[in-house]
């Protein structure tokens, strides 16, 4: 039972970023953005992928700046082409679902068994016995929305909130 209650809040945590983003685009942003959904499929892709490699810490940033240039091309049909908002997200999440495949080496599993993760490096280390998965997500979760909150009362945050 126990095992069930720490994967529940694990997995709360890592959705909880998707959370966060779609707070960012619906609430602040006020627009209807489906590229989340891909965006955050895409962040996984690239992370697993550069994981298999022997890379998994790289994969973090990585997986970061792969979603930032899913965010862009939606942005950038959006402002330069004119496109509305809902079809903007339909037309990038469309393209990311080949863009996805494509960063997994077009399959659609890439197995991590007897690789290295960032999960299994923190395991190692000991810290936090059988819960170092949630403290991980956590973690990050928590640090994702003190950033956010300080992003948001900046002077660029500030203006993109009144726009």
């Amino acid at each position: 039972m126990i095992h069930i209650i720490q994967t529940a809040l694990t997995l709360g945590c890592v959705y909880s970023l998707v959370a966060l983003a779609l707070f960012l685009s619906y609430r602040v942003l006020d627009i209807a953005d489906l590229t989340t959904d891909g965006c955050f499929v895409l962040g996984m892709a690239v992370s697993v992928s550069l994981a298999a490699a022997g890379h998994p810490f790289a994969g973090l940033p990585a997986a970061v700046i792969a979603g930032g240039c899913a965010g862009f091309i939606t942005a950038l049909l959006q402002t330069r082409l004119g496109v509305p908002s809902i079809l903007a997200g339909i037309v990038t999440n469309t393209g990311l679902y080949t863009i996805n495949l494509m960063a997994m080496g077009w399959s659609s599993n890439v197995s991590l068994l007897k690789q290295e993760t960032v999960f299994s490096l923190f395991r190692k280390t000991g810290i936090g016995g059988p819960w170092y998965q949630l403290i991980i997500t956590a973690a990050v979760s928590v640090i994702a929305m003190v950033f956010m909150r300080w992003f948001l009362r900046t002077r660029l945050g500030l203006s993109i909130r009144a726009t």
